[in-house]
């Protein structure tokens, strides 16, 4: 099963309306259902979660073996990577996809690439996430969601 995250937004919304008709089973959590409605009637399970709400990151994790995690870009971001991995991680969950910014860098005046920068960093150090990848296209994210890397361990891509 994937876990996909961040439907609802300009991104994860492509790479959801690219795995509606994949064969595999595929489950998206959304703050708010209503705002998925173009998923209704796909292969993909919607499911009402919060990054702020650890049992509904749990209820969402619950079969999962692979995961995209996109939330929105917020102070609480890291907070809510962090979380969301941990979670994944005690859920059994082998393979996350996080996706990023070119431009990442903690001490950037941009606001936004400077979180990012924060949130690698930090995640980096924590030996979260392993290879780095900067740049990376819809095509590559599926394929990463797709292919059976690590059985054993869990394994981050950072995009």
């Amino acid at each position: 099963m994937i876990l996909l995250t961040g439907v609802t937004g300009t991104t994860g919304k492509e790479v959801a309306n690219l795995m509606k008709d994949a064969t595999l089973p595929v489950r998206a959590m959304v703050r708010n259902i209503e705002k998925a409605t173009f998923l209704k009637g796909s292969n993909i399970e919607l499911i009402e979660g919060s990054f702020d709400d650890a049992d509904s990151i749990n209820f969402a994790l619950d079969g999962v073996n692979k995961a995209f995690l996109l939330p929105a870009n917020s102070e609480n971001q890291l907070e809510h990577e962090i979380r969301f991995i941990d979670l994944a991680k005690d859920n059994g969950v082998e393979h996350i996809v996080k996706f990023s910014v070119i431009c990442s860098d903690s001490t950037s005046d941009n606001q936004i690439f400077q979180w990012h920068g924060k949130q690698k960093n930090i995640l980096k150090n924590q030996e979260l996430l392993t290879p780095t990848y900067s740049q990376i296209s819809l095509c590559k994210t599926l394929y990463l969601l797709l292919v059976d890397q690590l059985k054993k361990k869990m394994h981050f891509t950072y995009l």
